[in-house]
């Protein structure tokens, strides 16, 4: 069962997202692929990637908060970054830019988005 959630917009089209074993993407995308937002990314719920990160800000990791479409953002913008894992725990509900694929973990309440080339 997916749910309507209204925290993906970009300016240009409905704030719409499905959430669903908290995995957001848009309902008029092909199943897999979250098209809201700038890029094209293929989500996995309920998982993390340990390791990989994009260091950033003098930081080992690079953290972006505001929602996922400004951390597709955030990625699409960095030439390094092929994907991202996104807390949906936090109050800022921020992602973390990973450089590589990592090994993936399950994580509750986590999502894992992948570049999709094209």
């Amino acid at each position: 069962m997916y749910t309507r959630r209204a925290d993906c917009a970009d300016g240009k089209q409905p704030s719409v997202t499905l959430s669903s074993t908290n995995f957001q993407g848009d309902p008029k995308a092909p199943p897999g692929v979250c098209r809201c937002g700038p890029g094209r990314f293929a989500p996995a719920g309920n998982t993390d990637i340990i390791g990989a990160d994009v260091v950033c800000n003098g930081q080992p990791y690079c953290r972006v908060c505001g929602g996922v479409a400004k951390v597709q953002a955030a990625c699409v913008a960095n030439a390094r970054c092929t994907g991202f894992t996104f807390d949906m725990t936090s109050q800022g509900r921020c992602g973390y830019l990973k450089a590589g694929a990592g090994k993936r973990i399950k994580r509750e309440l986590w999502a894992t988005y992948a570049k999709v080339a094209g």
